[in-house]
């Protein structure tokens, strides 16, 4: 059939956009006694400070 090769490479496709956030998944925060607060809203900054 000339769809066969079109729905194997769909097919793989969609597997590999559906493993991939496994791979982008972030490290695990960090807490230290002495650290510092980034972020990008300047509110979050002062209320990360002061926790």
């Amino acid at each position: 059939m000339k769809f066969e090769p079109l729905a194997r490479s769909l097919i793989a496709t969609a597997l590999i956009v559906a493993y991939s956030p496994t791979f982008a998944a972030s490290q695990a925060p960090v807490a230290a006694e002495n650290g510092m607060v980034v972020t990008a809203q300047h509110l979050a900054t002062h209320v990360g400070v002061d926790v």
